[in-house]
């Protein structure tokens, strides 16, 4: 967190200068996963702020600086049951026993989006923003959470936990795009769905992040 509010406090900064009209803090949840047909859905939080610079008409743009928690489940993986020696156990019947494996990913962002707005005017001061733009992110921390994996030894078996970004062959890099629209009120207040889409693979097994989430923004407006 202490990463998030400096690389947050640096963006804020450097951007001071783009004449930027609002400041935007943005906080929302909801699912991520990944493309993999396999994975299970987990929960997302995104938390921060970013600068909106309006343009001609009613378009605008708008960088902003994130943490964003993404991740995904891979839950019932039927696995093979070993003894210590990693031999496979067979029932009476000469059938191989299997247990199941569970496994629990979330990987922490500082997300980085340059979002290109268009705000539709439904009556005075309320808006429909639709938004669309590209996105880059670093991971800076996380976990995988192993349950019943039979190819460990000893307590490992029943759980275990590992640095996600420390894995072989995990990408720490991440991009695509976001898109989203959210209907805004007073000139203050914004609620929208968003949705980021990831062209980098996660790791080695060809595996992208999505995720959807809901959004609360407050609009600060700092300049004409």
């Amino acid at each position: 967190m202490k990463q998030t509010a400096l690389l947050l406090s640096l963006f804020l900064v450097a951007f001071s200068s783009v004449s930027a009209q609002r400041i935007n803090f943005k906080v929302g949840g909801g699912l991520a996963s990944h493309y993999d047909g396999s994975a299970r859905s987990i929960g997302a939080l995104k938390l921060g702020a970013s600068y909106e610079h309006e343009l001609s008409g009613n378009f605008s743009i708008e960088p902003g600086a994130y943490f964003y928690v993404k991740g995904y489940e891979d839950k019932d993986e039927r696995v093979f049951m070993r003894d210590q020696d990693g031999n496979i156990l067979y029932d009476d019947e000469g059938n191989a026993r299997t247990g199941l494996k569970n496994t629990s990913t979330n990987a922490n962002y500082i997300e980085i989006p340059v979002m290109f707005n268009y705000y539709l005017e439904v009556s005075p001061l309320n808006y429909i923003q639709f938004s669309a733009g590209p996105y880059v992110a670093y991971g800076v921390g996380g976990n995988r959470k192993v349950r019943g994996d039979t190819d460990k030894e000893d307590a490992e078996r029943f759980f275990y936990t590992k640095k996600i970004f420390n894995e072989k062959g995990v990408n720490r890099f991440d991009g695509g795009i976001s898109a989203g629209v959210a209907y805004e009120f007073s000139r203050m207040f914004a609620v929208g769905v968003e949705a980021d889409f990831g062209v980098f693979n996660f790791n080695s097994d060809g595996a992208k992040n999505i995720s959807g989430i809901i959004t609360f923004s407050y609009k600060l407006r700092v300049g004409d």
